[in-house]
């Protein structure tokens, strides 16, 4: 979000930041950058184990907060596949792609992050539900 202010600081509107392309383009890469390092450390060559590293880890969701999260959607003329882990994270991207520019974007997206279980650190790598990572 952005605010407008005016010359005493107080707040005139708020409106979103538009992300572009650039942007995209630039989180994509520390994206894959940070990837590659924990490939790199987490499955060192010629070593038994790989020495202690701390992992940016993203569990899978809940399954009930899904199914209520679901029913919610529903309302709104959208669905997800729960099936498997697969099918949630590809219904859950093609919801995104199909949310842009629409009035329930906010709410539905807003929500969607909440259904998800949140990113914690640790040394215990159970990769990145959210991003697909290992």
């Amino acid at each position: 979000m952005k605010f407008t202010i005016d010359e005493n600081g107080k707040p005139l509107s708020v409106f979103f930041k538009e992300a572009k392309a650039s942007n995209q383009l630039v989180e994509e890469f520390m994206l894959l950058a940070n990837r590659r390092v924990a490939e790199f450390i987490g499955n060192p060559s010629g070593q038994k184990t790989p020495p202690t590293f701390v992992y940016r880890i993203h569990d899978k969701p809940d399954p009930d907060k899904l199914v209520n999260f679901n029913h919610f959607i529903q309302k709104f003329g959208y669905s997800l596949l729960l099936g498997s882990p697969g099918q949630i994270a590809k219904s859950m991207n093609h919801l995104m792609g199909n949310l842009q520019g629409k009035n329930e974007q906010n709410v539905i997206e807003t929500l969607a992050i909440r259904t998800m279980a949140k990113a914690a650190y640790s040394t215990r790598n159970i990769g990145h539900y959210g991003l697909a990572f290992e």
